[in-house]
């Protein structure tokens, strides 16, 4: 039977000199088109750098690269006080079976001071906050200093309260305000009587601020001209009493408004007739007192509305410790002189 052969495929013997020049052929062709492609597609060469390129590159070698500008550091606040300042305006209130007290945190203040076995006039549990008066010469437990400005600041700033809502006695209450170079504390501490104790420090700069704790605005029971009136400064020192009547304490050489008294008080109170604001020192040996005097139009009596007013004097009383921090207690109640003379010996001492 005749062998049936590829044509393509060399015979025995010819050589496969064809088949070898095809595929030489097409392996030449194909590593033209990868140059030609190569040349195509290579990246550009850069220049070589400028004589002027190579001497700044020279120059910073070693040199750390600027950082990008940034905004201003803020000026060296060493030595100032972090401010300590409250958002937003609270209360809190303390309370035991004799009193309602109602702080406020701007200034840290006594907005209430409700007396529950007491009434009023109109047959409400009596506030021995004086709330006409002390609108306008501050309410109790304000701050008062030598300075205007300063003693408008700390009692109208916002405080941190350590508390709010309603806490019952025994409790304590720590109000905190501190901005730029002042930082001040007010710490009040209450049990089931009718004294709290109050501490008050002001500093400035690291530096004490004579600051003393008030009560500037007479007693709520304080309706009426007439009663105005009656009330007085009351004191004693080194166990001796003795009180002045408001109208008279007003042109007294020996108690005029706003003056500075230094003497071992045992206490030093506003009083009138039926209840007081008493004040007394922790350190008597070291106790400043300041008599504080306003007037208020008064009604002659509050039943008649549209009845005639009387300009009336407000008694007030401020308390401090002549090295700066004051300590005292209060007695805030019913009361007359010998109530609280029980409470002022033996005074605690720091």
């Amino acid at each position: 039977m005749a062998e049936i052969r590829n044509p393509n495929a060399s015979t025995p013997g010819s050589g496969g000199g064809g088949g070898d020049m095809r595929s030489t052929l097409a392996f030449m062709v194909l590593i033209g088109v990868a140059l030609l492609a190569y040349n195509y597609f290579k990246p550009p060469v850069p220049p070589p750098p400028t004589q002027q390129q190579t001497q700044s590159a020279t120059q910073t070698v070693g040199q750390q690269t600027p950082a990008a500008p940034t905004a201003a550091p803020a000026a060296d606040t060493a030595g100032a006080t972090p401010a300590v300042v409250a958002a937003a305006e609270t209360q809190t209130v303390v309370e035991n079976e004799l009193y309602k007290i109602t702080f406020s945190n701007r200034g840290a203040l006594v907005k209430h001071w409700i007396l529950k076995k007491y009434k009023d006039s109109r047959g409400n549990p009596l506030d021995l906050v004086n709330q006409s008066a002390s609108k306008e010469f501050g309410f109790p437990l304000a701050i008062y200093t030598y300075e205007p400005a300063l003693t408008g600041e700390l009692n109208t700033a916002l405080y941190q309260a350590s508390a709010t809502g309603t806490v019952a006695a025994p409790a304590g209450i720590v109000f905190k305000y501190a901005k730029g170079p002042l930082t001040v504390t007010k710490t009040f501490t209450f049990n089931e009587s009718y004294v709290i104790d109050t501490q008050v420090s002001v500093e400035r700069n690291g530096q004490p601020v004579r600051a003393l704790i008030s009560w500037p605005s007479g007693l709520g029971d304080q309706e009426e001209a007439a009663q105005f009136a009656a009330s007085k400064f009351a004191w004693s020192t080194d166990g001796k009493r003795d009180s002045v009547g408001a109208i008279k304490s007003m042109f007294s050489a020996g108690v005029t408004g706003n003056q500075t008294f230094e003497q071992p008080y045992d206490y030093a109170a506003a009083i009138d007739l039926y209840f007081a604001a008493a004040f007394m020192p922790a350190v008597p040996s070291r106790a400043t007192v300041v008599t504080l005097h306003g007037t208020v139009q008064a009604p002659k009596d509050i039943t008649e509305a549209n009845g005639q007013k009387f300009p009336s004097p407000v008694v007030g009383v401020a308390v401090g410790d002549s090295s700066g921090a004051t300590h005292t207690r209060l007695f805030a109640g019913p009361c007359n002189l010998t109530c609280w003379g029980r409470y002022t010996h033996p005074a605690p001492r720091d």
